[in-house]
């Protein structure tokens, strides 16, 4: 339970950035060029195409998806932290849990607050997080049955927050936007988490019989293919707002080389994966052998 320790003692302070954070509002990125690195479709011969409507639109629209995706993640690890409280024998790691679902509520409330505070540049259509309830049905009855079915997942959107924020500093450069503040706050605590997803996912899967290590496996398989679903339904909606007098067969088509262009060609993404690969060789758990999919 060493993680554990290690993980109580660092969190003492981690919170006060948070508590003493002033309200983040989006309305300041207008004040900056948009950079094109930060845009969907960016380096590619369709870019050139576009209109500077519809590249501001992509960008407005892809920045809110981020930010959307994190609030659902963060969402899913405190309903995790929920159950294990409920259903888990009280030591330390269950104690390090509630600590670290307590960042997740502040970071939750964080990207709310940046989405919500300023409307300027957002649709008031969300993208994610207020939609697809039927899918977050879905994932709050995985997490009931199986709580510890979103912390390798969860690891993987960590890793990607941590180079995505390293990212924003390459596209603004010495610029301070709210939306990289707010990364930089959100990744001071990511580079933590990471770890402990892993070591508290292996400290209670290492102690279990065959029988529930594949059970655990079985569920976070599919927690992964239903996080897939919200991702693709984003997709749908980004270019539907994007490109809303292109035709549906368009838009779909248009989907699809989106989430090409994100895999291969977003550095944030990209270099996500290679990371989140490392990271399995290194660190390796119980199982690791058959997430390493995911580092595809």
């Amino acid at each position: 339970m060493d993680f554990a320790v290690t993980y109580l003692m660092h969190q003492k302070n981690a919170l006060q950035k948070w508590r003493e954070a002033a309200v983040i509002a989006s309305s300041d990125l207008r004040e900056f060029e948009r950079p094109d690195d930060l845009t969907p479709f960016s380096g590619t011969h369709f870019y050139q195409q576009l209109s500077e409507t519809e590249k501001t639109k992509l960008y407005d629209g892809f920045l809110q998806m981020t930010a959307e995706a994190f609030i659902v993640f963060e969402q899913m690890l405190l309903k995790s932290n929920q159950v294990i409280q409920k259903k888990y024998k009280r030591d330390l790691r269950t104690q390090a849990m509630k600590a670290f679902a307590l960042e997740e509520f502040y970071h939750l409330r964080a990207y709310r607050q940046f989405l919500n505070e300023s409307r300027t540049g957002f649709w008031p259509e969300s993208l994610i997080s207020r939609q697809s309830h039927g899918l977050k049905f879905i994932y709050a009855w995985l997490l009931e049955m199986e709580p510890l079915c979103i912390l390798i997942p969860g690891a993987k959107s960590e890793v990607f927050s941590l180079q995505y924020t390293k990212y924003l500093r390459k596209c603004f450069g010495t610029q301070s936007t709210s939306w990289s503040e707010l990364n930089i706050k959100h990744a001071m605590d990511e580079v933590h988490h990471v770890g402990f997803d892993f070591n508290f996912f292996n400290s209670y899967v290492s102690s279990m019989s065959l029988v529930f290590k594949i059970r655990v496996w079985l569920f976070t398989f599919i927690m992964i293919v239903a996080i897939q679903f919200i991702v693709l339904i984003s997709g749908v909606r980004l270019m539907r707002l994007s490109f809303g007098d292109r035709s549906i067969v368009s838009r779909y088509a248009l989907t699809f080389r989106f989430f090409q262009w994100a895999v291969n060609r977003f550095e944030p993404y990209r270099l996500a994966k290679i990371q989140f690969g490392t990271f399995l060789g290194r660190r390796p758990f119980i199982g690791s052998k058959f997430f390493r999919f995911m580092a595809w």
